[in-house]
């Protein structure tokens, strides 16, 4: 059994601004489980279109709405994060 690097553990996501759905090949176990968990709860939204079992890899398609792009955090949410996770681990 081949098992991949992380250098080979690649995620592209596919779309055009002409096409309602967008495509996710990955061959990344993390961004697999995930994507995994969302077919299974909203098999009409998400869809495991492939699967390739030599490089344990899947394709998906879902609606481009659902690619998302962010800003990064700024200095005060990322202390103020950073805060909470102190607060949660100390009240554990």
């Amino acid at each position: 059994m081949y098992k991949l690097t992380k250098e080979e553990q690649e995620t592209t996501r596919n779309w055009c601004a002409a096409d309602s759905m967008a495509i996710i090949d990955t061959a990344d176990p993390a961004v697999i489980r995930k994507l995994d968990r969302l077919v299974e709860q909203y098999p009409d939204v998400y869809q495991c279109t492939r699967v390739d079992s030599t490089c344990f890899a899947k394709m998906y398609t879902l609606p481009v709405p659902f690619i998302r792009f962010s800003k990064p955090a700024s200095a005060a949410q990322s202390e103020a994060r950073r805060r909470n996770a102190i607060l949660a681990r100390q009240t554990l």
